[in-house]
């Protein structure tokens, strides 16, 4: 099995979760972000996968521009400010 990347927000560890025998996806051990659920053959490994692609992709001009987005949510209501704050941890781990 591949190794799981860390969570692209906090940097906590990626854990797989299987909450029934067909299914699959990871979640983040410390902040509790995840990604959807696989179904069916090889749920673990396309579970790890898509968060493993999904980890790679983060960068800090996205990020500071999902910042913007979800400030923008916050303002009409539509988004949760736990949120932003995670994206803001994430903002200052690639500045490091």
């Amino acid at each position: 099995m591949r190794c799981i990347k860390p969570c692209p927000y906090c940097g906590g560890t990626g854990e797989l979760l299987q909450p029934y025998s067909a299914s699959a996806y990871v979640q983040c051990s410390k902040c509790k972000t995840g990604l959807s659920t696989e179904h069916g053959e090889k749920a673990k490994e396309r579970a790890i996968s898509i968060w493993n692609t999904w980890s790679d992709s983060f960068s800090l001009e996205k990020l500071r521009f999902f910042k913007k987005h979800v400030e923008n949510q916050i303002k009409y209501g539509m988004d949760n400010p736990k949120h932003l704050k995670l994206i803001e941890l994430a903002i200052r781990r690639y500045k490091q």
